[in-house]
C-alpha cells in the first residue's frame, strides 16, 4: 500500500514540531471508568456477526448522553442495582449485607467472586445493567410470580453475571471446533515434544549422539488458501527452535514443562463446559435456602423452581436443550442438571491450613519470624508455593515454601515502606530525614528541586571536597534518580534499626525504632537471602549436573522475592533480581567477617 493511501485511511491528525501526533484530550475521570467497569450491557445473538453482541455500543457517559434518544427508540433502559437512599438506615444496610452474603455463599465458585478472610465479598462488582425494556419487564414478572421481590436486584445481578461469564469465558469453548481442540490437546502436546526432542534436543542430550535427523518439510494448512509447504531443512529447524524458545521464555523456564502445562491447561476448559450444570445447582441451592418454592410430598423439587431456574439460565444466554422445547421438557432438563451425581458443584476454600516442618525451618530461620503468621494460608500464597516448587523441582518443600512466603510478605508489610511512608513527615524523621531531603527531589518528577552544591569527604583523607558546577551535579542527580527507581527496596525495607512487637492472632504490630541506621549486611534482605540459601542448600542439595550452586539457589531466591512483591513490581528481569540476591549474599558474608568476636 502506498504512503498516501495509508495517510488517507488513518486520517489527517495534527502533529507537534517534533512530528508526533497530537491526540485529543479524553476527559474521563476514574469515577467514570469505575462506573463503566461495573456496568453490564446485555447481549443478543447477531447472525451477521456470527456471535453475541452487546445491545448498545456504549463505553462512556458521553456515549450514553449522545445516544439517549436512540436508546429510548429501541426501548433500552439503564437500571441501577442495589440502589440505596442518600442516607440509608439500618434496615437498608442489613438487607444489602444480606444480599452480599447470599451472592458470596451460593455463587462464589461459578462467578469467581472475590472474597475476604471473613467469608464475604467486599462489594458487588456490578452496579448497573443496560437491558431491553421487554427483557426487563419479563424478568420482573418472573420475580413477582415466584415471590422473589425481596431479592429482586440480586436476581438481576445473578442473571447479568451468568451472561457476563458465559460470553467472556464459556461460549467460545462450547463451539464444536473448540471441543475437538480441547479433546486432542494432550496428543498434540506429545507430538510437539517428540518433534523438539528430535530436531532441537537440549545440549546435555546431544553428547555422543548421532547427527540430528533432517526435518524435510513443514506444511501450513489454511482454510482460505492452498497449503504452504516449507522444504528448507535449515528454516524448518529454525522454526522448531523458535517454538522451543517461546516455551522456554514462559514462567516455568522449561520448554517440556510448559508444553505439558499447555495440555493440562485445557482441563480448565473441560470444566467450563460444565458451567450450565454448576449454575443450575447454585441456583437450586440458593432457592432451597430461601424456602421460596414449596415442595409437594414425595417430590424432591418443585416444578415451579425448575422452570424458574430454566428461565434465569435462558436470560443469561444459556440454552436449555433444543430451540423451542416445551416447558415440561425444560423442567426435566433442569432436574437432570442438578442431580447430585452429575458434575458436582465443588466448593473451594479461600484459605487452607498448611503445617510446615518447624523443626526443619528453625535450623535456618528465627522463631519470631516463623511464628509471625498463622498456619491458615490464603489460596494465592499456596499457588505461589506450587509454582516455585514445580518450576525448580523442590516439591518436597512446598509446605515450607508456603509458610516462608507468608512470613516474607508479612515482614514486607511491617518494615517495607520505611522510606516512602512514615507516621511523621519523612523529611523530619530523626534517623533518615537528611537522606530523604537528598533523595526526595529525584523520587518524583513534579516540583523538582535542583541540587546546587555537594560536599563530601573520602576515607583516609581529611580534606572536604565541594562540587558546584552544573554538569557534575546533573550527573549525580541522574545517578541518584536511576539508583532510587531501580533499587527502591534498598531505601524502603529495614533502612533503620527497629524492633517489631506483634500479635500474629490479631495481625496487630508496633515498630519500635532504635534511632540508628541498620548495617547493610544485617538488614532484612541480606539476612533473609543468606538463610534461604542455607535452607535450600541443605534441604534441596544440588544435583550432580549442577556446576554452580550459587547460580541455582540465587535464581530460586530471586523468584521467591519477586513473587512476594519485595520489589513493588514484577518489572525487572529475573537475572537483574538474581544479581541483587548475589550482592546481598556477599554483603551478609562481609558483615560476618567484620563483626567483632
Amino acid at each position: 500500500m502506498k504512503h498516501k493511501e495509508i495517510e488517507e485511511q488513518q486520517g489527517d491528525y495534527p502533529r507537534d514540531e517534533d512530528g508526533n501526533v497530537i491526540f485529543p484530550d479524553v476527559n474521563i475521570s476514574w469515577a467514570e471508568i469505575n462506573r463503566w467497569h461495573a456496568t453490564h450491557i446485555f447481549h443478543e445473538w447477531d447472525d451477521s456477526y456470527g456471535g453475541y453482541r452487546e445491545i448498545a455500543n456504549l463505553i462512556c457517559d458521553a456515549d450514553l448522553a449522545e445516544q439517549k434518544d436512540e436508546l429510548e427508540r429501541n426501548k433500552i433502559l439503564v437500571y441501577k442495582l442495589f440502589k440505596m437512599p442518600e442516607r440509608p438506615d439500618n434496615n437498608h444496610m442489613r438487607h444489602h449485607g444480606w444480599c452480599r452474603s447470599l451472592a458470596y455463599h451460593f455463587f462464589k465458585e461459578v462467578f469467581k467472586l472475590p472474597d475476604t478472610m471473613g467469608g464475604m465479598m467486599n462489594e458487588f462488582d456490578l452496579a448497573r445493567i443496560i437491558i431491553r425494556k421487554k427483557t426487563f419487564d419479563e424478568i420482573q414478572q418472573l420475580i413477582t410470580d415466584n415471590n422473589l421481590t425481596h431479592v429482586q436486584d440480586l436476581i438481576f445481578f445473578i442473571i447479568a453475571k451468568i451472561g457476563d461469564v458465559y460470553i467472556s469465558e464459556i461460549e467460545f469453548f462450547e463451539r464444536p471446533e473448540m471441543v475437538k481442540q480441547i479433546n486432542n490437546a494432550g496428543k498434540e502436546a506429545e507430538k510437539l515434544i517428540t518433534v523438539i526432542e528430535r530436531v532441537r534436543p537440549d545440549i546435555h542430550e546431544r553428547w555422543n549422539k548421532e547427527r540430528l535427523p533432517e526435518l524435510r518439510n513443514i506444511t501450513f494448512d489454511f482454510p482460505d488458501i492452498d497449503p504452504i509447504k516449507i522444504e528448507d531443512p535449515w528454516l524448518n529447524s529454525s522454526l522448531v527452535e523458535a517454538i522451543k524458545k517461546d516455551f522456554e521464555d514462559r514462567p516455568y523456564k522449561n520448554w517440556r514443562k510448559e508444553v505439558k502445562k499447555y495440555a493440562a491447561m485445557y482441563n480448565e476448559d473441560i470444566e467450563k463446559q460444565k458451567y450450565r450444570f454448576h449454575v443450575a445447582k447454585a441456583l437450586h441451592n440458593f432457592f432451597t435456602h430461601l424456602k421460596t418454592f414449596p415442595v409437594k410430598p414425595g417430590k424432591a423439587t418443585a416444578d415451579a423452581e425448575m422452570l424458574c431456574v430454566a428461565k434465569i439460565l435462558e436470560y443469561g444466554l444459556i440454552k436449555i436443550g433444543a430451540e423451542g422445547i416445551s416447558e415440561p421438557q425444560k423442567i426435566k432438563n433442569i432436574r437432570n442438571y442438578i442431580k447430585p451425581e452429575r458434575n458436582p458443584l465443588l466448593t473451594y476454600p479461600s484459605h487452607i491450613e498448611a503445617k510446615p516442618n518447624f523443626e526443619m525451618l528453625e535450623k535456618y530461620f528465627e522463631k519470631d519470624f516463623l511464628k509471625s503468621v498463622l498456619l491458615e494460608k490464603h489460596i494465592d500464597i499456596l499457588k505461589e508455593a506450587i509454582y516455585i516448587s514445580e518450576r525448580f523441582d523442590i516439591q518436597h518443600l512446598r509446605t515450607e515454601l508456603a509458610h516462608l512466603i507468608d512470613c516474607i510478605q508479612n515482614r514486607k508489610h511491617q518494615i517495607g515502606w520505611q522510606f516512602s511512608t512514615q507516621g511523621v513527615p519523612t523529611e523530619d524523621h530523626p534517623t533518615i530525614g537528611t537522606l530523604f531531603k537528598l533523595i526526595s527531589p529525584f523520587r518524583v518528577d513534579t516540583d523538582k528541586v535542583r541540587l546546587t552544591e555537594l560536599s563530601f569527604q573520602l576515607e583516609h583523607k581529611p580534606e572536604t571536597y565541594h562540587i558546584k558546577d552544573e554538569l557534575p551535579l546533573m550527573l549525580i542527580e541522574r545517578a541518584l534518580t536511576e539508583y532510587y527507581h531501580n533499587h527502591q527496596e534498598e531505601f524502603d525495607i529495614d533502612i533503620f534499626a527497629s524492633k517489631i512487637h506483634e500479635n500474629p492472632q490479631t495481625g496487630a504490630h508496633r515498630i519500635e525504632e532504635l534511632g540508628r541506621y541498620q548495617k547493610q549486611g544485617e538488614r532484612f534482605l541480606p539476612t533473609l537471602c543468606t538463610r534461604l540459601y542455607k535452607f535450600l542448600l541443605n534441604e534441596a542439595p544440588p544435583e550432580r549436573t549442577v556446576a554452580s550452586a550459587t547460580d541455582k539457589y540465587s535464581e530460586i531466591i530471586a523468584v521467591i522475592l519477586q513473587r512476594c512483591l519485595i520489589f513493588n513490581h514484577i518489572r525487572d528481569e529475573e537475572y537483574v533480581v538474581q544479581e541483587k540476591v548475589k550482592q546481598w549474599l556477599k554483603e551478609a558474608k562481609e558483615q560476618v567477617k567484620t563483626k567483632p568476636v
